[in-house]
């Protein structure tokens, strides 16, 4: 360690080597919860015009690290974007007073895209931490990707444009399981063979009286929920029917043989959510109880599922195209017509308090999705045609995202992030495209 940083005199940079700086000096303490790049508490003396850059050179020569490391630089839990003395102004603190600032390895830009063609719009995205993805399409058919960016399986068999997709729990390693949602008002069980590659659908979901617009798995497997523009959340079995077509009828108990014109038997809801007052356009199912849901209404709303009855409203005043909540940090994203995201607390007692509003997309939001494991990270996807369509978030930098990712032609219409080092996104351009970056 520098003879500088143990007694606590000034550290120079070469970009800010001036003997006396124009709005002088500060006293900061730089620390971190990282034991890899621990540095002695005491105070340093620096210019106060130094901004994130400049910290993040001084911290990599005080360590000696080679090769450098980037860092950002949290002052009272937000990001630095100004420089020391206008964040101290910002936050109303007194430059007498020893600046705490903490340090974080900087989120690396993802590499460049592998791109997966389809014949039309990507509608609908679903990943799994180990690479495997689901994409839905504007040509109704459902594909199966492996984690090396192959289609395995293509699943025919809606007749309108796949506009939800999500995985199911597998009996064993040698099959998937998913189910997609379709604008021709029906949900279908897929069940695909790892080995032939080859998918059958195993139920056709049945009761819808307009396109569906999401699906949402409840964490024990058990069951599923679809949202559409009928206004209603349908309850599913995800245990298929059996194969000679006698299916439940929904909650009264009796059972009728019924199947479609293909074959394939048709199942029918345990029930239904009713009470939002338009189009309901996306889900997110956390808790075995707990079900949230947005659209058209202008409201996110709490489901009790056992009681079929919504118990928590939150506004945020505008038409919501997607949710996602954070087991992490137990709020809810939603992705908004006007192009913002908004944070919500989902135990906040007042429903109209929105917690952070995230604006940098010029046109509405159609997709959003929480960075697994991390309570701070979350992606955004929009309409906006200008190449920066897709958007990576940290919350605690509150008005930058930390990337721009750019690449796609048109409007990205569906976004996910299944695993801490990949998003995955499609859209308008007719590409499935998986961004990666290291750890």
């Amino acid at each position: 360690m520098s003879a500088a940083a143990e007694s606590g005199t000034s550290v120079g940079m070469e970009t800010s080597n001036h003997a006396e700086a124009a709005d002088g000096e500060l006293r900061v303490s730089l620390f971190t919860r990282d034991p890899r790049y621990a540095l002695p508490d005491t105070p340093i003396s620096v210019p106060g015009r130094l901004r994130r850059i400049h910290l993040s050179q001084m911290v990599n020569h005080l360590l000696r690290l080679d090769p450098t490391v980037p860092f950002d630089f949290l002052v009272n839990g937000e990001f630095l974007r100004v420089s020391l003395a206008k964040c101290m102004d910002m936050q109303g603190l007194f430059k007498e007073e020893i600046l705490k600032i903490e340090f974080v390895e900087a989120m690396a830009p993802p590499q460049p895209p592998h791109d997966h063609p389809h014949d039309d719009w990507v509608s609908a995205i679903a990943g799994r931490p180990d690479g495997m993805c689901l994409s839905g399409c504007y040509d109704t058919i459902v594909r199966v990707w492996n984690t090396s960016g192959e289609a395995i399986a293509s699943l025919p068999g809606h007749s309108g444009a796949v506009k939800a997709v999500q995985w199911l729990e597998s009996e064993s390693a040698d099959e998937y399981r998913c189910v997609s949602g379709s604008q021709d008002e029906t949900i279908r069980q897929w069940h695909v063979s790892a080995g032939t590659r080859k998918g059958e659908c195993k139920a056709q979901y049945v009761g819808h009286t307009a396109g569906v617009t999401d699906v949402a798995v409840q964490p024990t497997g058990k069951m599923f929920a679809s949202a559409s523009v009928d206004r209603s959340i349908r309850l599913w079995s995800s245990t298929p029917p059996a194969p000679n077509g006698d299916i439940a009828a929904g909650s009264t108990g009796k059972r009728r043989k019924t199947a479609s014109s293909d074959g394939t038997p048709l199942q029918k809801s345990l029930g239904k959510l009713l009470g939002s007052n338009g189009a309901v356009s996306t889900l997110a199912w956390p808790e075995r109880g707990t079900l949230y849901s947005g659209g058209e209404d202008l409201h996110v709303r709490q489901w009790d599922v056992e009681v079929a009855k919504a118990v928590h409203s939150l506004s945020g005043g505008k038409v919501i195209n997607d949710v996602a909540f954070s087991t992490d940090n137990q709020l809810i994203a939603s992705a908004d017509f006007d192009g913002a995201v908004r944070l919500y607390n989902s135990k906040s007692a007042d429903g109209t308090v929105v917690k952070l509003v995230l604006s940098s997309h010029k046109q509405p939001c159609s997709a959003v999705a929480w960075c697994p494991g991390n309570q701070h990270q979350l992606v955004s996807a929009s309409f906006d045609e200008d190449g920066n369509n897709l958007k990576l978030w940290d919350i605690r930098s509150r008005k930058i995202p930390i990337h721009n990712i750019a690449g796609h032609e048109g409007k990205v219409l569906a976004a996910d992030w299944p695993s801490a080092t990949c998003v995955v996104a499609g859209g308008t351009d007719g590409k499935l495209r998986m961004h990666s970056w290291q750890s």
